[in-house]
Protein backbone atom coordinates (compact mmCIF):
# COMPACT_ATOMS: atom_id res chain seq x y z
CA UNK A 1 0.00 0.00 0.00
CA UNK A 2 1.26 3.20 -1.36
CA UNK A 3 2.02 6.37 1.50
CA UNK A 4 -0.78 9.12 1.19
CA UNK A 5 -0.20 12.94 0.70
CA UNK A 6 -2.10 13.47 4.02
CA UNK A 7 0.30 10.53 5.74
CA UNK A 8 3.12 12.37 4.68
CA UNK A 9 1.64 15.89 5.25
CA UNK A 10 0.83 14.90 9.55
CA UNK A 11 4.22 13.96 9.63
CA UNK A 12 5.09 17.25 7.90
CA UNK A 13 3.76 19.76 10.10
CA UNK A 14 4.60 16.77 13.41
CA UNK A 15 8.46 17.53 12.54
CA UNK A 16 8.22 21.15 11.87
CA UNK A 17 6.56 21.87 15.10
CA UNK A 18 8.21 19.73 17.02
CA UNK A 19 12.20 20.80 17.15
CA UNK A 20 11.88 23.54 19.40
CA UNK A 21 11.19 21.13 22.13
CA UNK A 22 14.36 19.90 21.98
CA UNK A 23 15.58 23.15 22.43
CA UNK A 24 12.94 24.00 25.38
CA UNK A 25 14.60 21.20 27.31
CA UNK A 26 18.39 21.97 27.44
CA UNK A 27 17.37 26.22 27.31
CA UNK A 28 19.84 27.25 29.65
CA UNK A 29 22.50 24.69 31.05
CA UNK A 30 24.35 25.95 33.63
CA UNK A 31 27.83 24.50 34.29
CA UNK A 32 30.03 24.75 37.50
CA UNK A 33 31.74 28.41 38.49
CA UNK A 34 34.87 28.82 37.74
CA UNK A 35 37.17 28.12 41.08
CA UNK A 36 37.74 30.53 43.56
CA UNK A 37 40.55 30.91 45.76
CA UNK A 38 38.44 32.16 48.87
CA UNK A 39 39.71 31.48 52.61
CA UNK A 40 36.54 28.54 52.77
CA UNK A 41 37.71 27.24 49.55
CA UNK A 42 41.66 26.63 50.15
CA UNK A 43 40.71 25.58 53.47
CA UNK A 44 38.41 23.58 52.69
CA UNK A 45 36.70 19.99 55.37
CA UNK A 46 35.69 18.05 52.82
CA UNK A 47 35.30 14.38 52.71
CA UNK A 48 34.41 12.16 49.27
CA UNK A 49 32.39 8.97 49.65
CA UNK A 50 32.62 6.48 47.18
CA UNK A 51 29.89 3.29 47.01
CA UNK A 52 31.32 1.13 44.66
CA UNK A 53 30.29 -2.78 43.71
CA UNK A 54 32.13 -5.37 41.51
CA UNK A 55 33.83 -2.02 40.47
CA UNK A 56 37.48 -3.05 39.18
CA UNK A 57 37.01 -1.49 35.54
CA UNK A 58 36.39 2.15 36.96
CA UNK A 59 38.10 2.70 40.32
CA UNK A 60 41.59 2.80 39.26
CA UNK A 61 40.91 5.61 37.18
CA UNK A 62 38.74 7.84 39.24
CA UNK A 63 41.41 7.34 42.14
CA UNK A 64 43.57 8.77 39.73
CA UNK A 65 41.67 11.92 39.36
CA UNK A 66 41.14 12.24 42.97
CA UNK A 67 44.69 12.13 44.04
CA UNK A 68 45.71 15.14 41.46
CA UNK A 69 42.93 17.50 43.15
CA UNK A 70 43.72 20.87 44.25
CA UNK A 71 42.79 21.44 46.74
CA UNK A 72 42.63 18.03 48.08
CA UNK A 73 39.74 16.62 50.46
CA UNK A 74 40.27 15.74 53.72
CA UNK A 75 39.41 11.90 53.30
CA UNK A 76 38.75 9.79 50.14
CA UNK A 77 36.40 6.39 51.65
CA UNK A 78 35.43 4.07 49.72
CA UNK A 79 32.18 1.78 50.45
CA UNK A 80 32.61 -2.01 48.82
CA UNK A 81 29.72 -3.40 48.76
CA UNK A 82 30.14 -6.89 48.40
CA UNK A 83 32.19 -6.94 45.64
CA UNK A 84 33.20 -10.17 43.86
CA UNK A 85 36.19 -8.52 41.65
CA UNK A 86 39.56 -6.49 42.93
CA UNK A 87 37.25 -3.37 43.37
CA UNK A 88 38.53 -3.24 47.18
CA UNK A 89 42.15 -4.33 46.22
CA UNK A 90 42.57 -1.65 43.96
CA UNK A 91 41.08 0.55 46.05
CA UNK A 92 43.42 -0.11 49.08
CA UNK A 93 46.20 0.16 46.67
CA UNK A 94 45.76 3.26 45.80
CA UNK A 95 46.02 4.13 49.38
CA UNK A 96 42.53 5.75 50.34
CA UNK A 97 40.43 4.11 53.80
CA UNK A 98 38.16 0.94 52.52
CA UNK A 99 35.30 0.30 53.81
CA UNK A 100 33.63 -2.97 53.63
CA UNK A 101 29.84 -4.22 53.94
CA UNK A 102 29.64 -7.21 55.35
CA UNK A 103 26.03 -7.89 56.72
CA UNK A 104 23.39 -5.50 55.02
CA UNK A 105 20.28 -4.82 57.11
CA UNK A 106 17.18 -5.65 55.65
CA UNK A 107 15.26 -3.15 53.86
CA UNK A 108 18.14 -1.00 52.31
CA UNK A 109 19.36 -0.71 48.92
CA UNK A 110 23.18 -1.19 48.62
CA UNK A 111 24.03 2.01 47.22
CA UNK A 112 21.84 3.74 50.26
CA UNK A 113 23.55 1.84 52.68
CA UNK A 114 27.43 2.12 51.45
CA UNK A 115 26.63 6.29 51.06
CA UNK A 116 25.09 6.06 54.71
CA UNK A 117 28.49 4.07 56.12
CA UNK A 118 30.77 6.23 54.52
CA UNK A 119 29.16 9.04 55.66
CA UNK A 120 28.97 8.42 59.46
CA UNK A 121 32.85 7.35 59.48
CA UNK A 122 33.33 10.53 57.48
CA UNK A 123 34.99 13.51 59.37
CA UNK A 124 34.77 16.62 56.72
CA UNK A 125 32.10 19.09 57.17
CA UNK A 126 31.12 18.64 53.36
CA UNK A 127 30.49 15.16 52.02
CA UNK A 128 31.19 14.59 48.61
CA UNK A 129 29.15 11.50 46.99
CA UNK A 130 30.80 10.39 44.05
CA UNK A 131 29.86 7.01 41.77
CA UNK A 132 32.84 4.94 40.82
CA UNK A 133 33.30 5.72 36.93
CA UNK A 134 33.66 9.48 37.75
CA UNK A 135 36.42 11.53 36.75
CA UNK A 136 36.93 15.65 38.20
CA UNK A 137 39.30 17.85 36.39
CA UNK A 138 42.06 19.44 38.57
CA UNK A 139 40.26 22.31 39.80
CA UNK A 140 36.63 20.82 40.56
CA UNK A 141 36.62 20.85 44.08
CA UNK A 142 36.83 24.24 44.55
CA UNK A 143 34.32 24.53 41.59
CA UNK A 144 32.30 22.47 43.50
CA UNK A 145 32.55 24.27 46.48
CA UNK A 146 32.28 27.69 44.48
CA UNK A 147 29.12 26.20 43.93
CA UNK A 148 27.76 25.57 47.17
CA UNK A 149 29.08 28.62 48.57
CA UNK A 150 27.79 31.12 46.52
CA UNK A 151 24.52 31.17 48.66
CA UNK A 152 23.52 31.96 51.88
CA UNK A 153 21.09 29.33 52.21
CA UNK A 154 22.33 25.71 52.78
CA UNK A 155 23.44 24.23 49.96
CA UNK A 156 23.09 20.82 48.06
CA UNK A 157 25.40 21.02 44.36
CA UNK A 158 24.21 17.84 42.50
CA UNK A 159 26.25 17.52 38.72
CA UNK A 160 25.01 14.92 35.60
CA UNK A 161 28.86 14.59 34.45
CA UNK A 162 29.46 14.28 31.12
CA UNK A 163 29.62 11.16 29.27
CA UNK A 164 32.97 10.45 27.59
CA UNK A 165 32.81 7.75 25.14
CA UNK A 166 36.02 5.22 23.75
CA UNK A 167 34.53 3.11 21.39
CA UNK A 168 31.82 4.50 18.28
CA UNK A 169 29.70 1.62 19.72
CA UNK A 170 28.98 3.78 22.39
CA UNK A 171 26.96 7.21 20.20
CA UNK A 172 23.95 4.16 20.65
CA UNK A 173 23.26 5.92 24.57
CA UNK A 174 23.23 9.75 23.44
CA UNK A 175 19.85 10.29 23.43
CA UNK A 176 19.51 8.38 26.33
CA UNK A 177 21.93 10.53 28.47
CA UNK A 178 20.82 13.21 26.94
CA UNK A 179 17.37 12.80 29.05
CA UNK A 180 18.86 12.55 31.90
CA UNK A 181 20.54 15.83 31.84
CA UNK A 182 16.83 16.88 31.03
CA UNK A 183 14.78 15.03 32.85
CA UNK A 184 14.47 17.07 36.02
CA UNK A 185 13.49 20.15 34.51
CA UNK A 186 16.93 22.01 35.91
CA UNK A 187 17.56 23.82 32.38
CA UNK A 188 14.10 24.42 31.21
CA UNK A 189 13.16 28.31 31.02
CA UNK A 190 10.98 26.88 33.85
CA UNK A 191 13.45 25.58 35.84
CA UNK A 192 13.08 24.96 39.15
CA UNK A 193 16.08 23.61 40.32
CA UNK A 194 17.09 25.90 42.73
CA UNK A 195 13.17 26.09 44.35
CA UNK A 196 11.96 23.76 47.12
CA UNK A 197 10.11 22.44 44.34
CA UNK A 198 13.07 20.41 43.02
CA UNK A 199 12.60 17.86 40.56
CA UNK A 200 15.47 15.38 42.47
CA UNK A 201 19.78 15.69 42.02
CA UNK A 202 21.95 14.03 39.85
CA UNK A 203 23.30 10.30 41.50
CA UNK A 204 26.44 10.43 40.02
CA UNK A 205 27.96 13.29 41.75
CA UNK A 206 26.10 15.15 45.37
CA UNK A 207 27.96 17.62 47.31
CA UNK A 208 25.94 18.43 50.64
CA UNK A 209 27.32 20.11 53.97
CA UNK A 210 27.17 17.84 56.54
CA UNK A 211 24.96 19.34 59.08
CA UNK A 212 22.15 19.61 57.10
CA UNK A 213 22.52 15.83 55.76
CA UNK A 214 22.21 14.69 59.52
CA UNK A 215 19.37 17.09 59.94
CA UNK A 216 17.45 15.69 56.82
CA UNK A 217 18.40 11.59 57.69
CA UNK A 218 20.96 11.29 55.29
CA UNK A 219 20.66 8.36 52.94
CA UNK A 220 19.01 6.56 56.03
CA UNK A 221 15.37 8.27 55.08
CA UNK A 222 16.38 6.85 51.78
CA UNK A 223 16.93 3.28 52.40
CA UNK A 224 14.34 1.88 50.88
CA UNK A 225 14.13 3.63 47.57
CA UNK A 226 15.16 1.82 44.88
CA UNK A 227 16.47 4.98 43.01
CA UNK A 228 17.78 7.37 45.52
CA UNK A 229 18.94 10.38 44.01
CA UNK A 230 15.67 12.20 43.12
CA UNK A 231 14.16 11.50 46.78
CA UNK A 232 17.25 12.35 47.90
CA UNK A 233 17.71 15.98 46.34
CA UNK A 234 13.69 16.50 46.75
CA UNK A 235 13.95 15.96 51.17
CA UNK A 236 16.97 17.61 50.92
CA UNK A 237 15.03 20.71 49.36
CA UNK A 238 12.09 20.15 51.22
CA UNK A 239 9.91 23.09 53.41
CA UNK A 240 12.26 23.46 56.19
CA UNK A 241 13.32 26.56 58.77
CA UNK A 242 15.96 27.34 57.66
CA UNK A 243 15.28 26.74 53.49
CA UNK A 244 18.11 24.71 51.84
CA UNK A 245 18.48 24.84 48.07
CA UNK A 246 19.80 22.40 45.42
CA UNK A 247 21.33 23.36 42.65
CA UNK A 248 21.75 21.56 39.32
CA UNK A 249 24.84 22.02 36.90
CA UNK A 250 26.04 19.81 33.85
CA UNK A 251 29.51 18.21 34.07
CA UNK A 252 31.16 19.71 31.29
CA UNK A 253 34.85 19.77 31.32
CA UNK A 254 34.64 19.61 34.97
CA UNK A 255 32.77 16.11 35.72
CA UNK A 256 32.88 13.74 33.83
CA UNK A 257 32.33 9.36 33.07
CA UNK A 258 32.78 6.72 31.01
CA UNK A 259 30.06 4.63 31.51
CA UNK A 260 29.88 0.72 31.24
CA UNK A 261 32.90 -0.20 29.64
CA UNK A 262 31.90 -3.62 30.17
CA UNK A 263 29.75 -3.54 26.85
CA UNK A 264 26.51 -2.86 25.10
CA UNK A 265 24.80 -5.43 27.53
CA UNK A 266 26.24 -3.60 30.71
CA UNK A 267 24.46 -0.37 29.12
CA UNK A 268 21.09 -1.54 28.68
CA UNK A 269 21.35 -3.23 31.86
CA UNK A 270 22.36 -0.16 34.05
CA UNK A 271 20.50 2.28 31.73
CA UNK A 272 17.30 0.16 32.43
CA UNK A 273 17.80 -0.54 36.25
CA UNK A 274 15.62 2.99 37.42
CA UNK A 275 14.95 4.63 34.19
CA UNK A 276 11.41 4.02 34.25
CA UNK A 277 11.48 5.38 38.29
CA UNK A 278 13.42 8.78 36.67
CA UNK A 279 10.86 9.43 34.13
CA UNK A 280 8.25 8.76 36.17
CA UNK A 281 9.35 11.65 38.44
CA UNK A 282 9.80 13.82 35.54
CA UNK A 283 7.94 16.94 36.16
CA UNK A 284 4.63 17.47 33.46
CA UNK A 285 6.55 19.95 30.89
CA UNK A 286 9.42 17.89 30.82
CA UNK A 287 7.14 14.46 29.69
CA UNK A 288 5.03 16.53 27.38
CA UNK A 289 8.32 18.28 25.92
CA UNK A 290 9.93 14.68 25.52
CA UNK A 291 7.18 13.20 23.95
CA UNK A 292 7.00 15.80 21.42
CA UNK A 293 10.32 15.93 20.88
CA UNK A 294 10.97 12.30 20.01
CA UNK A 295 7.46 12.02 18.04
CA UNK A 296 8.54 14.79 15.98
CA UNK A 297 11.96 13.69 15.47
CA UNK A 298 11.07 10.01 14.10
CA UNK A 299 7.88 12.05 12.00
CA UNK A 300 10.71 13.75 10.56
CA UNK A 301 12.60 10.64 9.76
CA UNK A 302 9.53 9.42 8.34
CA UNK A 303 8.71 11.95 6.03
CA UNK A 304 12.55 11.71 4.79
CA UNK A 305 12.27 7.98 3.76
CA UNK A 306 8.57 9.30 2.28
CA UNK A 307 10.08 11.82 0.04
CA UNK A 308 12.21 9.34 -1.55
CA UNK A 309 9.36 6.78 -2.32
CA UNK A 310 8.09 7.50 -5.50
CA UNK A 311 5.87 8.97 -6.67
CA UNK A 312 6.83 11.73 -3.78
CA UNK A 313 10.56 11.22 -5.23
CA UNK A 314 9.61 13.17 -8.26
CA UNK A 315 8.78 16.35 -6.42
CA UNK A 316 11.87 17.80 -5.83
CA UNK A 317 9.93 20.63 -3.30
CA UNK A 318 9.12 17.57 -1.55
CA UNK A 319 12.20 16.26 -0.88
CA UNK A 320 13.85 19.89 -0.45
CA UNK A 321 11.28 20.28 2.75
CA UNK A 322 11.84 16.64 4.04
CA UNK A 323 15.92 17.09 3.87
CA UNK A 324 15.28 20.92 5.47
CA UNK A 325 13.78 19.79 8.06
CA UNK A 326 15.35 16.52 8.84
CA UNK A 327 18.79 18.39 8.87
CA UNK A 328 17.01 20.77 11.46
CA UNK A 329 16.08 17.93 13.87
CA UNK A 330 19.68 16.55 13.50
CA UNK A 331 21.30 20.00 14.33
CA UNK A 332 18.94 20.12 17.41
CA UNK A 333 20.27 16.62 18.78
CA UNK A 334 23.70 17.17 17.48
CA UNK A 335 23.22 20.49 20.21
CA UNK A 336 21.89 18.41 23.04
CA UNK A 337 24.39 15.41 21.98
CA UNK A 338 27.13 17.25 22.72
CA UNK A 339 26.21 18.79 25.99
CA UNK A 340 25.67 15.62 27.19
CA UNK A 341 29.07 13.54 26.15
CA UNK A 342 31.29 13.19 23.65
CA UNK A 343 29.10 12.55 20.59
CA UNK A 344 29.68 12.01 17.16
CA UNK A 345 28.56 14.70 14.39
CA UNK A 346 27.48 10.70 12.97
CA UNK A 347 25.40 10.15 15.75
CA UNK A 348 23.13 13.13 15.34
CA UNK A 349 22.92 12.90 11.71
CA UNK A 350 21.60 9.01 12.19
CA UNK A 351 19.86 10.14 15.53
CA UNK A 352 17.07 7.57 15.13
CA UNK A 353 19.16 5.02 15.99
CA UNK A 354 19.90 6.55 19.22
CA UNK A 355 15.88 7.26 19.39
CA UNK A 356 15.36 3.62 19.68
CA UNK A 357 17.70 3.16 21.70
CA UNK A 358 16.19 5.29 24.15
CA UNK A 359 12.98 3.45 23.89
CA UNK A 360 14.57 -0.12 24.25
CA UNK A 361 15.49 1.27 27.60
CA UNK A 362 12.47 2.60 28.58
CA UNK A 363 10.53 -0.75 27.71
CA UNK A 364 12.70 -2.76 29.19
CA UNK A 365 12.78 -0.94 32.43
CA UNK A 366 9.12 -1.06 32.53
CA UNK A 367 9.05 -4.72 32.67
CA UNK A 368 11.70 -5.16 34.88
CA UNK A 369 9.49 -2.71 37.58
CA UNK A 370 6.25 -3.34 37.00
CA UNK A 371 5.59 -6.58 35.20
CA UNK A 372 8.40 -8.74 36.50
CA UNK A 373 9.36 -6.56 40.06
CA UNK A 374 12.83 -7.60 39.59
CA UNK A 375 15.90 -6.14 38.13
CA UNK A 376 19.73 -7.03 37.77
CA UNK A 377 22.58 -5.11 38.54
CA UNK A 378 26.14 -6.18 38.86
CA UNK A 379 25.55 -9.11 39.59
CA UNK A 380 22.39 -8.77 42.12
CA UNK A 381 19.05 -8.79 41.56
CA UNK A 382 17.24 -6.31 43.03
CA UNK A 383 13.24 -6.87 43.71
CA UNK A 384 10.54 -4.34 43.87
CA UNK A 385 7.78 -3.46 46.09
Amino acid sequence: MMPSLSEGAVSFWIALLSWPAGLYLLWRVRYLPKPQNSPEIVSLSLSIVVPARNEEKNISNLMESLQNLNPQPVEILVVDDGSEDNTSRIAKESGVKVLSIQDKPAGWNGKSYACWLGANEAVGDWLLFLDADVRLERTSLASLMAAALKNSEPTMVSVQPWHSIEYSWENICAFVNVMILAGLNAFTPKSVSISNEVAGAYGPCILVPRREYFEMGGHKVLRGEKLEDIPFGRRFASDTSPKRRVELYAGGQSVWFHMYPEGIKSMLEGFSKSFALGAKASPPNVVIATVLWISGAFSAFSFLILAAIPPFSNAYILELLAFSVYFVHCAVMLRAFRIAGHFSRFSALVYPVALIFFCLVHLKSILSIYVFKKTKWRGRYIEEN
